[in-house]
């Protein structure tokens, strides 16, 4: 283990102790989650999740959302154990989301047995038809027999319920070229800090880029208004959405994403891996991106999204935009689709749970050597 994991074992270790000076905070957090209104049980199998470390929760509870999230979406009713090491983070907005559509186990009125269960402990609470183990390291290359858990979608979208409108949005006319949409300013996207195993080239550079080549074929809304008039007009070239001058509602991301041919998955702060990318695939709008190593398994280029490197490889890519074809444009987006379907849904996190060979989920595997 290098010293810079070394570093950050010893910060999470500390991390976690905290619960030893903020029990009763954590208890009073606990209280809250357990007097909630419940979800309803209508699942038709039953997972346990017995976690001790907050390293779980990822990015403000990002990792832990997309997990209950997708086993609930795949018919799981999905139990809780009480843990105060786990809770004391969970009062935060998007990890106290997740946990508030838990259930808390009991075991004296819970299930005796569940089809499912994950955990970070060698002895889980309660016996489970299949007990995998789940990993939060990030410094090895991802066991094969370890499954990923997907990069989904952003909280937001799974709390509006947006996946029950994939059918719609896929249908949606497309009348714009290609889009994006989101943070633009250079302080935010000038580096990343936290991946070092895939350079890629900032956000901020490769839309300063694609502004260069749509010289008099750039859209930009600035507001509301704008937009509607946009959706309503075909836009043969990039359309530019600054969050820092018009931030669109979160319900109107889905169906704003799903009016382009081509989507411009620009890298994220600390990672290349952002929702965005995986929110394109969904709605069936084509990628355009460096970093298609990071996905399990990794985009194909021509096949369900559009690759580049560098950034005379996006010059090469915004003109393979430019020049495509109808059948071809409608093949790749069958094939972003397809991926989505078969590799980042919650029915295909639910079937590669199930697999025989399956001993583990690795909660960060767009972190490891492994996606270089």
């Amino acid at each position: 283990m290098s010293w810079t994991n070394r570093v950050a074992a010893l910060r999470q270790s500390l991390r976690q102790l905290r619960v030893l000076v903020r029990a009763k905070k954590t208890r009073a957090i606990r209280d809250r989650w357990m007097a909630l209104q419940k979800p309803a049980l209508t699942g038709t199998r039953t997972c346990l999740l017995d976690f001790t470390q907050t390293a779980l929760d990822g990015e403000q509870g990002r990792r832990f959302h997309a997990l209950v999230s997708l086993l609930r979406r795949a018919q799981y009713d999905v139990y809780l154990v009480p843990r105060l090491g786990f809770l004391q983070s969970a009062h935060k907005g998007i990890k106290w989301s997740a946990v508030s559509a838990t259930h808390p186990f009991d075991a004296s009125v819970g299930p005796s047995k569940f089809d499912l269960c994950l955990t970070d402990r060698s002895n889980p609470a309660a016996p489970a038809e299949k007990t995998l183990r789940v990993s939060h390291h990030m410094q090895w290359r991802t066991d094969p027999q370890h499954i990923p858990l997907p990069y989904s979608f952003h909280p937001q979208i799974w709390d509006l319920n947006e996946d029950a409108r994939l059918e719609e949005y896929r249908n949606q006319e497309r009348k714009w070229l290609l889009f994006f949409g989101g943070n633009c300013q250079q302080k935010s996207y000038q580096k990343i800090d936290h991946y070092r195993w895939l350079e890629t080239v900032n956000r901020y550079k490769l839309i300063a880029q694609a502004l260069t080549h749509y010289p008099k074929r750039t859209t930009r809304l600035d507001d509301a208004k704008q937009l509607a008039n946009a959706k309503t007009t075909n836009i043969d070239g990039f359309v530019l959405i600054d969050s820092g001058t018009h931030r669109l509602p979160a319900e109107q991301w889905m169906e704003t994403l799903s009016q382009a041919h081509f989507f411009l998955a620009a890298p994220g702060v600390d990672y290349p891996l952002s929702h965005n990318c995986v929110e394109t695939m969904a709605v069936g709008t084509i990628p355009v991106l460096e970093y298609g190593s990071l996905f399990t398994p990794a985009l194909q280029d021509g096949v369900n999204c559009i690759a580049f490197s560098g950034r005379a490889g996006f010059q090469e890519a915004l003109e393979r935009v430019d020049s495509m074809q109808a059948d071809e444009i409608a093949e790749l987006r069958r094939g972003a689709i397809r991926y989505y379907e078969d590799h980042l849904s919650p029915a295909a996190f639910a079937r590669e749970l199930m697999r025989e060979d399956a001993r583990g989920v690795q909660f960060f595997s767009y972190q490891t050597s492994r996606a270089a």
